[in-house]
């Protein structure tokens, strides 16, 4: 499916990326769960938006939010602005 005929969030420049880490999802590489949910948005069947607000997928976005939180305690602050920094470039270059 085209991007034009899935919904996704933000910029075009995020849009890109989203659309990337669906498609790694689609592998089935972070589980089932977050497989099926970024088929269908891949699929058109839910936007990315409804799915983050769906009951069916809470447990994948709650799940790799706390994975995410966990990671960021353990971080210094200058990883974390390395981090950012990475999150940039990769914004910009999917300009």
């Amino acid at each position: 499916m085209s991007d034009d005929e899935i919904e996704l969030l933000g910029r075009p420049a995020e849009q890109r990326i989203q659309r990337r880490l669906l498609e790694a999802l689609r592998t089935g590489v972070a589980g089932e769960d977050a497989r099926d949910m970024a088929g269908d948005v891949l699929f058109g069947a839910i936007s990315l938006r409804d799915a983050m607000l769906s009951d069916s997928y809470s447990d994948v976005f709650a799940g790799s939010f706390r994975r995410f939180v966990e990671w960021r305690s353990q971080q210094s602050p200058e990883a974390l602005a390395e981090a950012a920094e990475i999150g940039r470039k990769a914004l910009d270059e999917a300009e």
